[in-house]
């Protein structure tokens, strides 16, 4: 990997549209220098060469069918791939604060954070925020911190347009070449190949958790299971921080252990 890092576009394009003649010729030489080829047939040394490369690159048919081709490496420049402006906020905070800070600036929200300040020195218990009286205490404080200092971040961070950036539609001409396959970025280009892992299942919460789960950890918690059940490979569980999203693996992991312990006539 390193002297494909180091190498010129020409030979990194190559290694890209097959790299399997460079990982055989690296794995021979390696097996070389080792003296594991000494005194083999030409023959013995092919086949001990194609043992240890041929498992490098399993190359299945469904991911050869998402490939389109190779192209040089573009950033993406899709808003889900952007930050979200979210960050966890206490669970007293109502819609309508949480919909008035996201249109706030960051000084507008230092402001803010005086104000709780101030508040809790004076005494006073609450803010008004949005016409919300908003609990003048020190998680508030933290909370709105934490988000004002992601806001300014934000604020710096936007770049400054000028006569010499690209256009959006001119494709680079230099950088990493890289495989462009079929993606879902914004429409349904693939769907995997899978199959159902069990028709009758248990689709209960599970027993032996102490911690009782909140409504939206038992929706998560369902869908867990569904995927599974459906032979969905893996899901991405990217809740809020401070919602329960170990819980909700705890619990996913419980069911999913009775569950084989179940089918191979076991129990916990």
């Amino acid at each position: 990997m390193t002297r494909m890092q180091n190498a010129g576009p020409e030979e990194r394009s190559a290694f890209v549209r097959n790299p399997r003649p460079l990982i055989s010729q690296a794995v021979e030489e390696s097996l070389r220098a080792a003296g594991r080829l000494d005194y083999l047939s030409p023959a013995g040394e092919e086949e001990a060469i194609e043992a240890v490369a041929g498992p490098v690159l399993v190359e299945t048919r469904e991911y050869s069918e998402r490939v389109t081709g190779i192209a040089v490496y573009a950033k993406p420049t899709l808003d889900v791939l952007q930050g979200s402006g979210t960050t966890w906020l206490p669970e007293y905070f109502t819609d309508l604060v949480v919909q008035a800070l996201s249109r706030m600036t960051g000084q507008a929200l230092a402001d803010l954070c005086g104000a709780v300040h101030d508040a809790m020195t004076s005494g006073k218990e609450t803010v008004d925020v949005a016409g919300q009286a908003l609990p003048a205490t020190s998680e508030t404080l933290r909370a709105l911190q934490v988000r004002q200092e992601m806001r300014a971040r934000e604020e710096q961070e936007q770049p400054t347009p000028t006569s010499n950036d690209q256009p959006d539609d001119c494709a680079p001409t230099k950088g990493p070449v890289i495989i462009e396959t079929k993606d879902n970025f914004e429409d349904l280009h693939w769907r995997p190949k899978r199959g159902q892992r069990i028709s009758q299942i248990d689709l209960s919460a599970p027993s032996g958790i102490a911690t009782s789960l909140k409504q939206h950890q038992t929706e998560s918690l369902s869908w867990q299971m569904d995927a599974w059940s459906a032979g969905l490979p893996g899901v991405l569980n990217a809740d809020e921080q401070g919602l329960g999203k170990t819980l909700q693996t705890i619990a996913f992991l419980r069911w999913l252990k009775s569950l084989l312990l179940n089918e191979s006539g076991l129990t916990a």
